[in-house]
């Protein structure tokens, strides 16, 4: 499945997210430097406001970009149902998710349908 990694809350570590299938949660991970030996990563949907990232939806593609130019990075999943034995009837949602923190943790919300990312439709992604 997607896998990317990017710094969303600006503390200089590494976070991460994995996209997982339509009965899972897609994931996040966000980076402390609390352990001596290197970083440990601890879940963090809840405290980004998005504890249901995922639901319904099977990730495939995973990307920490800014989409809106605001510098900081923003979250993006492509999706699209697994097995592929149906072109159409399988696509599935791409989802934006702007980056609000402003170096603070929570604070992120779907944009998709802000971008207009719903009228161009599904896709497999």
């Amino acid at each position: 499945m997607g896998v990317a990694a990017a710094d969303y809350n600006d503390d200089g570590l590494p976070d991460f997210t994995v996209t997982n299938m339509t009965d899972d949660h897609h994931a996040v991970f966000r980076s402390s430097a609390n352990d001596p030996s290197g970083p440990t990563f601890r879940a963090a949907r809840a405290d980004m406001g998005l504890p249901n990232l995922g639901v319904g939806d099977t990730g495939w593609g995973a990307a920490w970009i800014d989409v809106d130019l605001d510098g900081d990075v923003d979250l993006v999943h492509a999706n699209g149902t697994l097995p592929v034995t149906d072109l159409q009837g399988d696509r599935e949602q791409l989802r934006v998710f702007e980056n609000d923190t402003n170096g603070e943790t929570g604070a992120f919300s779907e944009v998709t349908d802000v971008l207009g990312l719903e009228q161009s439709g599904r896709h497999l992604g």
